[in-house]
């Protein structure tokens, strides 16, 4: 059966995660429901990593094995989109090869925070509210200390991964106008690690930790130790890569961010 590649975005807030669960709702199981109505049979997907409860995607992959290879691209984008629910969005799908994998052929994922600073109606559910000062010297050399280390089960969920080594190749927070932005991009990311990271580099911010102590955190292990998580609502995958894959879609932010 061929395989297919699905690059799409959502909006993570009316669903209980990516992952389709017994209880509740996840967008697995929304995008496998709307397959199945254009295959007319039982159609799997497999994500190209999980989100928590309200988190959202610019940029997201999946694949999926079809029976029949799909001759019309822009007919089955159309018929497909016109199924899903306006909160969740397929772009553009890919053929490739039947061993490709969305999670495990992924070797970079980029994840963006965004938070505002001032109470705005129109961005209450889009980013998370820090209605506080920060200090972004001590962030950015927050955000230095953190490229040195490798593994990162201080900002780990309890019971995660047992694998807590990761590859982090970009972290910076910016700051622009009332607007609160910080991008992170590694080879993986264990459970609940970008909100954890988020909500210690607001400590170090707000000048309850120094960067020493940060980097102790780090180096001791204890999730403990760290910050609290942010919320959900404020967080975004907005990048994947693949070595086989080009894409040429630039993924649009729902806030305009100066470079």
């Amino acid at each position: 059966m061929p395989r297919y590649f699905l690059e799409l975005a959502f909006n993570g807030s009316n669903y209980n995660g990516w992952q389709s669960q017994k209880n509740a709702i996840g967008i697995q199981q929304v995008i496998n429901n709307a397959l199945n109505v254009l295959a007319g049979k039982e159609v799997s997907t497999l994500g190209c990593c999980r989100t928590d409860t309200g988190v959202h995607a610019q940029q997201f992959f999946l694949h999926t094995d079809l029976k029949k290879t799909i001759e019309d691209e822009t007919q089955f984008l159309f018929s497909l989109n016109g199924i899903l629910p306006e909160d969740i969005v397929v772009y553009q799908v890919h053929k490739v090869s039947e061993k490709s994998h969305a999670r495990f052929d992924a070797n970079r994922r980029t994840y963006t925070y965004f938070a505002y600073r001032n109470k705005n109606p129109f961005l209450k559910n889009a980013a998370a509210a820090f209605y506080f000062d920060l200090d972004k010297s001590m962030i950015d050399e927050c955000c230095r200390r953190l490229l040195k280390h490798s593994d990162f089960s201080a900002f780990a969920k309890a019971g995660g991964d047992e694998n807590t080594i990761c590859e982090i190749y970009q972290a910076h927070w910016l700051m622009q106008d009332d607007l609160h932005c910080f991008t992170i991009t590694a080879n993986r990311f264990l459970r609940g690690m970008v909100r954890a990271i988020t909500g210690t580099l607001v400590k170090a911010g707000k000048g309850i930790i120094t960067p020493d102590e940060f980097d102790f955190i780090i180096r001791k292990g204890d999730r403990s130790l760290a910050g609290v998580s942010v919320p959900a609502h404020g967080l975004y995958l907005t990048g994947v890569e693949y070595p086989f894959l080009k894409i040429n879609r630039p993924v649009y932010f729902p806030f305009v961010i100066s470079k």
